[in-house]
Parts: C-alpha cells; sequence; structure tokens
C-alpha cells in the first residue's frame, strides 16, 4: 500500500509504530503521525516526531522532540539542522 502511495492504507495495515507514523506523516496526518512516533523512543522517532509537530504548526513541541533526538544521538545530523 505504502508503494502504491495508499498511505492510509498502509498506515491501517502495519502494526509498527514507526511505520504507522511514517504513512499518516506521507498522508498529512500530522496530528496522527507524531501519536506514533511519540511511541518511539529513539532518536530516529523523536527527530520525526518533530518533523510531524512542526508541520502541525506546534513549533515548540517540534524543537523538543529534536532536542531529545540529539540526546539520543548527539550526531544526529538532520536534528542538528532543524
Amino acid at each position: 500500500a505504502f508503494a502504491n502511495k495508499d498511505y492510509e492504507k498502509a498506515a491501517e495495515l502495519s502494526n509498527d509504530d514507526m511505520r504507522k507514523g511514517a504513512a499518516l506523516f506521507r498522508a498529512k496526518k500530522y496530528d496522527q503521525a507524531a501519536s506514533y512516533f511519540q511511541k518511539v523512543t529513539s532518536s530516529e522517532g523523536y527527530y520525526n516526531l518533530g518533523n510531524a509537530l512542526a508541520q502541525a504548526g506546534k513549533i515548540s513541541q517540534a524543537i523538543a522532540a529534536y532536542e531529545n533526538a540529539l540526546k539520543a544521538d548527539s550526531s544526529h545530523a538532520d536534528a542538528k539542522f532543524n
């Protein structure tokens, strides 16, 4: 479903929080994506959470998520950039 750009269906079919979040992000359902990324406690999960929150207009929360990504992995280049 993801490969066919049916992102909502991909999110529905996935059992993985990171994949669900990524599919919902692609579907522009940023608040829903953030709810799944919050469950992924890795630098990549926090980074994706920051991106979803930023797209949802929640800038201060996005900054906090990027800071958490850097705490988990201080070399995360994309988090540093954001």
